[in-house]
């Protein structure tokens, strides 16, 4: 899937079965291959679902999710992960 950095801006990051992640922050790029490596999510939802996706993706020092470029599954009016 090729899609460019600009497309991602502004986006809601939501699971495979709907439940919201979080608000796209920033994204990770390999410079040498230029590949997309991963998102970086502030979380959104409740207590229990920002629990959920702790569990399911590493974060970083600030609380947000990183979650790699190989979970995206589709990139429309939200970005789909697994």
């Amino acid at each position: 899937m090729e899609i460019f950095a600009k497309e991602l801006s502004d986006k809601t990051v939501v699971g495979s079965d709907g439940a919201v992640v979080g608000d796209l922050h920033n994204v990770s790029i390999n410079f040498k291959t230029g590949e997309l490596e991963n998102l970086i999510v502030t979380p959104d939802g409740s207590p229990t679902e920002q629990q959920k996706h702790r569990a399911k993706y590493n974060s970083t020092d600030e609380g947000r999710y990183l979650i790699s470029s190989t979970s995206v599954r589709a990139v429309k009016d939200q970005i789909v992960v697994e």
